[in-house]
């Protein structure tokens, strides 16, 4: 009886009650090629690949620590812009800049954060408003500032 081995599924062995067993047919294993599933890496393979890993490793996390703190500082600075959005807005509909120069924070809500606004002059019936947040963080100060034109109401 012949076999096309060629037919044969991938994991296929052939292996009969009449066949030698030290034989055994496959597509990819050549007859008379046993298979060992007891098979080992060897000690230059595992030392390589430790070596690998002491390479990569260090390099890969020094990846994700420099992610982090990216992602930390741009959490931080969409934080100060929200806060001093909403402090421009509240400035502008309440008057307050007309008082001059203003400073504050946001208490138990924002504790990190601090704000200081004030005006100058731009043109005429004009004035320039800046909101500036700023914060601490490893000892540099961080800050992100806004700034609009507000109506001066003139006086006739």
């Amino acid at each position: 009886m012949q076999i096309n081995s060629n037919k044969l599924p991938e994991s296929c062995f052939i292996v009969g009650p009449n066949s030698d067993p030290e034989i055994t047919l496959s597509r990819n294993v050549p007859v008379g090629i046993r298979l060992h599933e007891n098979q080992a890496f060897t000690l230059v393979e595992v030392l390589a690949a430790l070596v690998l890993a002491a390479v990569v490793l260090p390099v890969a996390m020094k990846g994700i620590s420099i992610s982090m703190a990216a992602a930390d500082m741009s959490r931080q600075r969409l934080e100060a812009a929200s806060l001093a959005e909403s402090k421009l807005t509240e400035i502008v509909a309440t008057g307050e800049w007309q008082s001059g120069e203003l400073s504050g924070d946001w208490e138990d809500d924002w504790p990190e954060y601090q704000w200081q606004a004030q005006t100058e002059e731009w043109e005429e019936n004009l004035r320039k408003l800046e909101v500036r947040v700023y914060w601490n963080k490893a000892s540099h100060q961080h800050d992100v500032v806004l700034t609009t034109l507000v109506a001066q109401e003139s006086e006739e």
